[in-house]
C-alpha cells in the first residue's frame, strides 16, 4: 500500500505511486552541502527529487532564478502536478516536500504546490497573481517528461481566485483580517494583567511594548492589503511588493483616494516608515528605536490610517454583492477600533 507519504501524493493527483525504494534512493544518493550561496544547480538537484516524489515539472523563480542570490538566499520554488484533485492536500504536500528539500539541501526552501490547470489560469488570465508575476522569470529546473492529459481535468475549480476580481476580494479578505488583529490588540492583554498583579512594572511596560508592535505590523498589513486589492482590481500585479511607496504609484486615479491616508504630510509616519513594519515583527532588529511612550503614538497613528483606508477601500465596493459580507465586518471592525483610539490605551 506504501507509506502515507507515498498514499498522500497518489491522492493528490501526481498520477504515479512512487515506491518507498525510489523514495530511499533519492535521499540517500543525496548529501546535504556546505551553506553558502544557493544556485540553480542546487534548484535542479531539488527539482529531480520533487519529480520522483510526483511533480511534472519544477520551477524556481526569485533571486537563485535571477542569478542575484546571496549567501543566506532562500530557494523558491514551484512544484507542478497533473492535477491535485482535492486542494485541502496543498499544505499537506508543500509541507512534505519542504522536509525533502531539507534532507536534499543545506538552504532554506520555500515551495509553492500547484496543478496544470491551476497554474495554466493563474498564469494567463489572472494578471494580478503571484504566478504570472514569476512566469517570465521562472526557469524550469526538472520535468518528469511525459504529461498525463487523461488524469486532468482541465475545466474544473481551481483552489486559487481563478480572475482578477477574485484576486482582489482575498485582499479584501486580508485587510478584514489585519484590521480584526489590530482590534483584538489594542485591548491589555494577559501578560500586562499578570505583571500588573505582581507589581512588576518593568514586565508590564514590556508586554505592554509588544502589543504595541503588534499594532504596527497589522496596521501596516492592513494598509499594504487595502493597496493590493485596489492594485489587483485594475489587473496590476502586487506581487512580492511590501513598499508602501510603490504600491501607492501603481494605484490610478480612480482610485487614488485610497491612498490619501497614509500618504498626509501632516502624518508623522512616513510612507516609507509604515512600510518597515512589514519586516519589524518577526525581527526585532529592524525596528525603529522608540520608547514605549513614543510606539504608543505611533500604533495609534497606524491605527487610525488603517481604518481611514479601508473605509476608502470599501466605498469602491459598496454596490458589489460579492463583497458584502467583507463590507460588514470592515465596517464594524474599524467602528470598534476608532471607538479606542478616541480613548487612552487600556
Amino acid at each position: 500500500m506504501g507509506s502515507v507519504l507515498t498514499r498522500g501524493l497518489e491522492t493528490a493527483g501526481s498520477g504515479t505511486l512512487v515506491s518507498e525504494a525510489a523514495v530511499t534512493e533519492a535521499v540517500e544518493l543525496a548529501s546535504p552541502v556546505e551553506w553558502g550561496v544557493p544556485g540553480l544547480e542546487d534548484a535542479r538537484r531539488l527539482g529531480e527529487g520533487f519529480v520522483v516524489l510526483g511533480a511534472i515539472e519544477v520551477l524556481v523563480f526569485g533571486s537563485v532564478a535571477r542569478g542575484e542570490a546571496v549567501d543566506g538566499s532562500d530557494i523558491d520554488l514551484v512544484a507542478v502536478f497533473d492535477d491535485l484533485g482535492d486542494y485541502r492536500c496543498r499544505p499537506d504536500l508543500e509541507r512534505r516536500l519542504v522536509k525533502r528539500a531539507g534532507e536534499l539541501l543545506d538552504f532554506e526552501v520555500d515551495v509553492w504546490v500547484t496543478d496544470r490547470p491551476e497554474w495554466a489560469r493563474r498564469t494567463t488570465v489572472v494578471s494580478s497573481s503571484l504566478e504570472a508575476a514569476i512566469a517570465d522569470e521562472a526557469v524550469l529546473v526538472a520535468v518528469r517528461g511525459q504529461c498525463n492529459d487523461t488524469d486532468v481535468d482541465w475545466g474544473k475549480e481551481i483552489g486559487m481566485p481563478p480572475d482578477n476580481r477574485a484576486e482582489a476580494l482575498s485582499r479584501l479578505e486580508d485587510v478584514r483580517n489585519a484590521l480584526s488583529r489590530v482590534e483584538d490588540r489594542l485591548d491589555e492583554g494577559p501578560r500586562e494583567q499578570r505583571a500588573a498583579s505582581v507589581g512588576s512594572a518593568r514586565r508590564h511596560s514590556e508586554a505592554r511594548y509588544e502589543r504595541m508592535v503588534d499594532v504596527c505590523v497589522h496596521s501596516q498589513k492592513a494598509i499594504e492589503s487595502a493597496m493590493k486589492t485596489v492594485v489587483c482590481l485594475v489587473g496590476g500585479s502586487p506581487e512580492r511588493i511590501h513598499s508602501l511607496d510603490r504600491l501607492a504609484a501603481r494605484i490610478p486615479s480612480p482610485y487614488r483616494d485610497v491612498t490619501k491616508s497614509a500618504t498626509d504630510p501632516a502624518n508623522k509616519t512616513t510612507l516609507e516608515e509604515i512600510s518597515l513594519w512589514h519586516r519589524a515583527g518577526p525581527y526585532s532588529d529592524e525596528r525603529p528605536d522608540l520608547t514605549l511612550a513614543q510606539i504608543e503614538v505611533t500604533a495609534a497613528e497606524l491605527a487610525r490610517i488603517a481604518c481611514d483606508t479601508a473605509e476608502t477601500l470599501v466605498r469602491h465596493f459598496e454596490a458589489a454583492d460579492d463583497a458584502r459580507t467583507l463590507i460588514a465586518d470592515i465596517a464594524d471592525t474599524v467602528g470598534t477600533v476608532r471607538v479606542v483610539l478616541a480613548n487612552p490605551y487600556n
